[in-house]
């Protein structure tokens, strides 16, 4: 599954990166939530915060944190993007997100905020998904945060709708 995800991206760089261009809306309210959280979290601890970006995509959501991406070219496009803002990724990790916590980074109770904004649209079966979170559960640390973000059944054909309304469904 992951590889015709993944060569999906790699073609679709562009569209991609685009993407939280033409949805500015929901682009604004994941990142008011992810300030208040990260104002929230750093309310509560001195030392620099560990945020986790799995399925960062191009790397719309830049900060000093850990960004892991599935697609190679999203990940590339992400880093160039942190290196327009000045800013350095603490690694950058190409894995999925069912085999990131594989990763020495990704140990038990190290992260105080981890996105997982967009990975669990590309899997499929439900077990898998719920081992992702599960395994996110493992890897936050005590009092941290989880924003997870999922698509609707009809979310697909209504943007296709909306967006591209000549396009074949």
């Amino acid at each position: 599954m992951s590889s015709s995800v993944e060569q999906y991206y790699t073609a679709n760089i562009e569209s991609e990166d685009k993407r939280l261009d033409a949805g500015r809306l929901e682009y604004a309210i994941r990142l008011r939530v992810i300030r208040g959280l990260i104002r929230a979290r750093q309310a509560r601890n001195d030392i620099p915060l560990k945020i986790a970006d799995i399925g960062c995509g191009p790397g719309g959501y830049g900060h000093k944190l850990y960004i892991s991406e599935l697609t190679q070219a999203c990940l590339e496009l992400a880093v160039q993007k942190f290196d327009m803002a000045n800013l350095k990724p603490k690694a950058v990790i190409h894995r999925d997100a069912e085999s990131i916590f594989q990763r020495p980074e990704f140990s038990e109770n190290v992260f105080d905020i981890v996105l997982l904004l967009d990975p669990l649209y590309h899997i499929l079966d439900s077990s898998a998904r719920l081992l992702v979170v599960q395994n996110i559960l493992q890897v936050l640390a005590h009092g941290s945060f989880l924003v997870v973000a999922f698509a609707r059944r009809n979310a697909h054909p209504r943007d296709v709708a909306c967006c591209e309304p000549d396009r074949p469904m």
